[in-house]
């Protein structure tokens, strides 16, 4: 059971990582989305996969499509600052599980870890 980040900003990524060190779950961290997908289809039990919008390589039609097909696909959560409207409704047309803001995704990080591992 694995958390995988694709991100570009290393300071917020130690945020998530604390999260998921406290509920006891390994975190993966990407920077491109070639590196997240092998990340995640080489994983036994990918359970949350966790875009940032606004990361340099993020593809989040190709990810949300290719995290879709796998046997047992990880809930795929987006954000990105809420100044950011057209990469959020990006990512919500993309089939994005839940797509947020920077302050929500902060705001619900731990329940969410613990909602993927539950």
């Amino acid at each position: 059971m694995c958390v995988f980040l694709l991100t570009s900003d290393l300071l917020f990524s130690s945020r998530v990582a604390q999260a998921a060190r406290s509920a006891g779950v390994p975190l993966t961290v990407a920077s491109s989305s070639d590196a997240v997908l092998r990340h995640v289809s080489e994983s036994d039990s990918p359970r949350l996969l966790v875009l940032d919008l606004s990361a340099a390589d993020c593809d989040v039609q190709r990810i949300v499509a290719e995290a879709h097909e796998l046997p047992s696909p990880p809930t795929v959560v987006a954000y990105a600052s809420h100044v950011l409207g057209p990469l959020l409704q990006e990512a919500r047309q993309s089939g994005c599980d839940l797509v947020l803001t920077r302050g929500q995704f902060v705001s619900r990080l731990d329940e969410l870890i613990q909602a993927a591992i539950g």
